[in-house]
Formats: C-alpha cells, structure tokens, sequence
C-alpha cells in the first residue's frame, strides 16, 4: 500500500473551521457523499472511496475506536456468514437457518456431509 499523503495542521484548522461555520460534523459530510447518487463522482466522494482500504486500516490502531472497529467488523462477519449459509440452503431446500444457530452449531456444520444426506434421500 502506497505511504499516506498527510495534510498540513493549517488545513486541517481551515477545514475544520470551515465545516464548524456550517454546522457540519467530518462524519456527516463523509456520510453524505457516500450515500447521495449526486455525489458519486465528486472528487471528495473518488478520494474517500480509494483511500477506503488505508483509512479502514487507521480505525482499530486509533485508541478511540479500536473495540467498536473490531465488534463492527465481527457483526459484519457474522451477517455474510449467515447470509452466505442462507442462501446455500435455500437453493437446496434446507431449512437451515443460520441466523439463529450457535457458534457451536455453525462450526458442527459440515456441508460436504449435509450433501450426501441430501442426495441420498432424494
């Protein structure tokens, strides 16, 4: 990954003051250029979106967001799990629902074992 281009203290102040002035914290104007269509091409919206690796990587080093980084992204690995179990076994009939099931039922799960029951029942 290519070295971080620090901006200078003065333009973090004159940044700062200018989003005070307008009533607009760093993490709505991030929010909004990222959720709004209008703004997809705006080259805020193009800087964030290919820096997103290196500042994803800051959250858990920064003291103040360290744990909510780590419970984040444990929830969002969770989610695909679950939805990735899902829809395995949606398109075989199972009726599985992964959502619901322990840390301990999801590692018991063997899917090669669960196709052959399922083949040999059919």
């Amino acid at each position: 990954m290519e070295t971080s281009t620090w901006t200078a203290r003065s333009q973090i102040i004159r940044i700062a003051s200018v989003l005070e002035q307008e009533a607009v914290t760093a993490s709505d104007f991030v929010i909004t250029l990222l959720e709004r269509e209008s703004y997809r091409d705006h080259p805020c919206t193009t800087s964030l979106v290919e820096k997103a690796p290196e500042i994803i990587d800051l959250f858990p080093k920064h003291l103040r967001s360290a744990q909510s980084t780590f419970t984040w992204a444990r929830k969002i690995i969770q989610k695909k799990t679950a939805d990735s179990i899902k829809l395995l076994t949606a398109n075989q009939d199972w009726h599985f629902d992964a959502g619901h099931a322990s840390a301990e039922q999801l590692e018991d799960f063997c899917y090669p074992k669960t196709t052959r029951i399922s083949t040999e029942t059919k």
